[in-house]
């Protein structure tokens, strides 16, 4: 199966923003796809994804905030087909648990994240999900909490310019 799957550039654009982002709507990929994409192509680009078993949704369990979103598949086939897509161990494609909230705030977290990025070109971001499976990150900004609730939701790392110098972060 994996070597008959055609995965255009903007397809694993979209996946790969799914991997670094958590689970999104078309509204927010919207926002983050670069160059931009029409809805209407961006949403036959998921659907296209969502066809060939690599792109799920997921759906909001409150009424105010009825929407789809979009996440990576997640059984075993999926997620290894993924790896080999998205170049990564297999082990970084975990589901993020999350309810409705959690699903609203990422994608704000993800617009700001994106905006520091054009903002600050070079920069390394860290998302709330991502800081607390990495020990060195946790280790190099001191924080003393791997609770998801005491953990900035980004973290801006600034590299250094000289060899003397510390990296700068930004929480």
């Amino acid at each position: 199966m994996g070597e008959l799957l055609q995965v255009g550039k903007r397809g694993k654009q979209i996946l790969r923003l799914l991997l670094e982002n958590g689970p999104l709507s078309s509204a927010t990929l919207k926002e983050v796809v670069v160059p931009p994409m029409k809805i209407r192509k961006l949403n036959a680009a998921i659907s296209r994804l969502r066809s060939l078993g690599l792109v799920r949704n997921r759906h909001s369990s409150i009424r105010q905030y009825a929407g789809r979103y979009h996440e990576l598949a997640a059984g075993d086939g999926h997620r290894s087909l993924l790896a080999q897509l998205l170049g990564v161990p297999k082990e970084r494609l975990k589901t993020l648990p999350g309810n409705t909230e959690a699903l609203e705030h990422w994608q704000a977290c993800t617009i700001w994240a994106f905006r520091f990025e054009q903002q600050f070109p070079g920069v390394q971001i860290s998302r709330d999900f991502q800081i607390i499976h990495d020990d060195a990150l946790i280790e190099a900004t001191n924080l003393s909490s791997r609770d998801i609730d005491l953990i900035p939701d980004l973290v801006l790392k600034f590299q250094r310019r000289n060899a003397g110098e510390q990296n700068v972060f930004v929480a």
